[in-house]
């Protein structure tokens, strides 16, 4: 058999797009060059497709991560499909390589199963499931898994009520981002307005929650709920604790400050702590109708040690400081063997799926 062609997507028109091209750094230098025929595809900020080199992610990094985030979306193209796809042949298979929408929400996974072409990581409902904070909590927690009080609002107008419901201090989010992007800490009804406001400029549902001290502890997860073979039966890594040098783990400390945040491997918890993330984890990942790879990240409250259920990462970052593939390694499982059963799942939810029948 001769080499299978991967595409590594990248870019994208989220405002998680300048991390989107770190991970896809990391993740085409692990693809094992004597397996794969690999090609980098940036996709533009107007919804074009591109082949780029990895010379253009390590320029592209050197200017614009250190610039922080760009938030001045430019128009979209209004070119037919034809036009934005500047390359000539399909891949065998895409590992996407996007952090939030249009990228990480069921958008591009939808795109990529009408064209046929399998891709890594969670289908259509796992990935928009998992980037809705809202209905991720809602599914976990009726797989019995606890979070946080919190409340959703479509009108910044709502906002004080429902702050001072769950009382001071609360954590304001757009409810459909990751990275930390928009994410406000809010002591007072007088940090509250500007919060809501920067949410509400990323997404048009923000998320309050009420905030508690807390760890930050993070599980990797792994594989096929539907497999019984021990390469690719579901299961979740060691646990990892993150560690911020500031109030919060906000974008600015994982992404632009020189040591922002600690890292913990394993975290230093009791053994019946660790089973019951890693259990919570996989219920989760199922509950979410997940598939392949997920971080699934947790809240423990320093006072009271009750462990929620935060949020459900179906396409973790691959950067140098990112949590799942420094989680796996400290499980035994080398980042070359963890893209290879990656690309073989990607292939092995193709093929269940062309045995189903396309009509009565």
């Amino acid at each position: 058999m001769g080499k299978k062609k991967v595409w590594v997507l990248c870019g994208g028109e989220s405002a998680e797009r300048n991390v989107s091209m770190v991970s896809a750094r990391t993740i085409f230098k692990s693809l094992d060059p004597c397996k794969y025929e690999k090609e980098l595809v940036w996709i533009s900020p107007q919804g074009q497709w591109f082949k780029k080199s990895v010379v253009f992610i390590e320029q592209f990094e050197k200017v614009e991560i250190s610039k922080g985030l760009d938030f001045s979306q430019k128009k979209r193209s209004s070119r037919s499909l034809s036009d934005c796809f500047h390359v000539k042949t399909l891949p065998d298979v895409v590992f996407p390589a996007l952090h939030g929408p249009l990228g990480e929400d069921g958008a591009v996974q939808g795109f990529l199963e009408m064209l046929h072409i399998p891709y890594v990581g969670c289908g259509v409902l796992g990935s928009a499931l998992g980037m809705d904070k809202e209905f991720s909590k809602i599914l976990a927690e009726r797989a019995g898994v606890p979070v946080l009080p919190y409340f959703c609002i479509y009108d910044p107008k709502e906002a004080e009520s429902v702050a001072r419901k769950l009382g001071f201090p609360v954590f304001v989010k757009p409810a459909r981002l990751g990275s930390s992007v928009g994410i406000s800490k809010v002591l007072s009804i007088k940090e509250l307005f500007p919060a809501v406001k920067n949410a509400f400029k990323y997404d048009s549902k923000v998320l309050i929650e009420k905030a508690v001290m807390p760890r930050e502890i993070e599980c990797a997860v792994l594989g096929d709920p539907r497999a019984e073979d021990s390469r690719f039966k579901l299961r979740a890594s060691a646990l990892g604790e993150v560690v911020p040098h500031s109030d919060f783990y906000d974008y600015k400390t994982k992404y632009l400050t020189q040591n922002g945040a600690g890292r913990e491997i394993p975290a230093k918890l009791s053994k019946g702590q660790e089973e019951q993330v890693q259990d919570y984890s996989i219920r989760v990942f199922k509950a979410l109708d997940g598939y392949g790879l997920g971080r699934v990240d947790f809240l423990m409250d320093k006072k009271t040690r009750k462990i929620y259920f935060n949020e459900i990462n179906t396409l973790p970052g691959f950067t140098s400081t990112s949590m799942y593939p420094a989680l796996w390694g400290f499980s035994g499982l080398k980042i070359q063997s963890l893209m290879d059963i990656l690309i073989e799942l990607a292939f092995r939810r193709d093929t269940v799926a062309k045995r189903l029948k396309a009509e009565p």
